[in-house]
């Protein structure tokens, strides 16, 4: 089982902004992370940092272009502090390059998770299955949960999937109107949702129970 490094190199001015940009988008996760240890505690906040980034990158913006740039620039970014170059002036890119310095984060798999988050960038129903859901997941926030969570990747998996899958749940308001759904195909047609009309704000909330329950 992998050991945690000491993380105290790590600049407290970085740390902050990290810790202050999860608390402001992330704040479940914020508030967990308040009852863990110091050096899991500084992961936590710098790869949920990154992670909150990936995020934005798929949802403030319905162009695929724009997404894939963005996506695309941070995989450089991470590709750049593995190759040990100067850390582009961004606070997460330098927290990044910080925390990889103390305590050496896996940079090809957090490249990965970028690559499978362009995956959201679709319209209306993105996944024929729940068990093509699930692979997504795996991909993407369980696969982040294992990485910030590395001297316990077997927890950090099980909890993965609750966390991500809870998450989904209370955004499907908002996926909603952005045009789109995470809940797959196979799930819909067991409601009797498969037309549904993805973008409409107006949503029958008791039908939506029916899937959540």
């Amino acid at each position: 089982m992998p050991t945690m490094q000491p993380v105290t190199d790590i600049p407290q001015s970085l740390l902050h902004y990290c810790r202050d940009y999860v608390r402001q988008y992330d704040a479940h996760r914020f508030l967990v992370s308040l009852y863990l240890p110091a050096a899991v505690r500084a992961r936590v906040w710098i790869l949920g940092a990154l992670n909150i980034e990936l995020s934005r990158a798929v949802e403030e913006t319905s162009e695929a272009a724009t997404t894939a740039i963005r996506l695309k620039w941070w995989q450089e970014a991470l590709q750049e502090i593995a190759e040990h170059k100067p850390a582009r002036k961004h606070p997460i890119v330098e927290a990044l390059q910080a925390l990889h310095s103390a305590d050496p984060l896996d940079i090809p798999s957090l490249q990965a998770v970028a690559e499978a988050r362009f995956k959201e960038t679709g319209k209306g129903i993105l996944f024929s299955s729940f068990v093509d859901l699930l692979k997504h997941l795996d991909a993407t926030a369980v696969r982040m949960m294992e990485l910030i969570h590395a001297e316990d990747p077997k927890s950090a998996y099980i909890w993965g999937r609750l966390w991500a899958l809870q998450g989904l749940l209370r955004a499907v308001p908002f996926h909603l109107q952005s045009g789109k759904t995470f809940i797959p195909q196979d799930i819909l047609r067991i409601h009797d949702l498969g037309s549904l009309w993805v973008g409409d704000p107006f949503i029958h909330s008791y039908r939506w129970q029916s899937v959540i329950v």
